[in-house]
């Protein structure tokens, strides 16, 4: 797993993180593969680049770089989206620098978006089927580099397990500790170190968290379920 900090104050750290994630049983990570299943490998994308970071590809995007924080509401679903909607509307039309509502969605989508919606739970393909109409990019086998590439950040969803409490920098991988829950993020790059593959990923737990808010994790081998829920949006032509 990637370094720790032992000064943390893990009470204080526990409790905020405990709130942050979507409530539902692990085994039940299921929802529609809009982009489908990726390894991060395939040869489709054979000419994708080593390193990427969209903040560098759209400097004129400011959207891309916001590290937005979602506070003690498990509103991940709709903080990731909103983030990743705002990025592909200033990439589709530079001009359209705005940041769309996460708030929208928490009030608006209610039960369309979950069972519970809210600060409670939701999920981001359905918060895209709500928000955004003739706009989901579908095809299975398509990979995710090489979409990322083409039209800007995916959001994903992963499951969270007890020792990605403690991350403070490095490439993340499971190694110990309970399942917690599931949460969603925005997949912005990606990159090698040490020979190791990673996605670059902003999160949403403020920019004091984490590598300034971002966090990178093991890229190719499905970790955590990260690379098998990918949904994303194309603005309306």
């Amino acid at each position: 797993m990637a370094e720790k900090n032992e000064k943390m104050d893990m009470d204080n750290r526990h409790t905020i993180m405990d709130a942050k994630f979507i409530e539902i049983p692990e085994g039940t990570l299921t929802i529609h593969r809009e982009l489908g299943a990726f390894n991060g490998t395939n040869k489709i994308a054979s000419s994708a680049p080593k390193f990427f970071d969209a903040r560098e590809r759209w400097p004129k995007c400011p959207s891309i770089g916001t590290i937005r924080d979602q506070s003690n509401c498990g509103s991940c679903w709709a903080v990731s989206t909103a983030s990743m909607a705002s990025d592909r509307m200033c990439i589709n039309a530079p001009h359209y620098s705005l940041m769309l509502s996460a708030e929208d969605l928490l009030t608006c989508c209610g039960t369309q978006c979950s069972t519970y919606g809210g600060c409670t739970s939701g999920w981001p393909i359905n918060a895209l089927n709500w928000w955004v109409t003739n706009g989901l990019v579908t095809g299975s086998g398509y990979d995710e580099r090489q979409e990322i590439l083409a039209y800007g950040p995916v959001v994903a969803t992963f499951r969270v397990y007890q020792d990605f409490d403690v991350y403070t920098q490095g490439i993340y991988y499971h190694v110990a500790g309970a399942f917690k829950g599931t949460h969603a993020v925005k997949i912005i790059g990606w990159g090698v170190e040490k020979n190791t593959p990673y996605w670059l990923v902003a999160n949403s737990w403020n920019s004091d968290w984490g590598e300034k808010g971002l966090f990178r994790i093991r890229r190719g081998n499905n970790e955590c379920g990260i690379e098998e829920a990918v949904v994303t949006a194309l603005p309306a032509s």
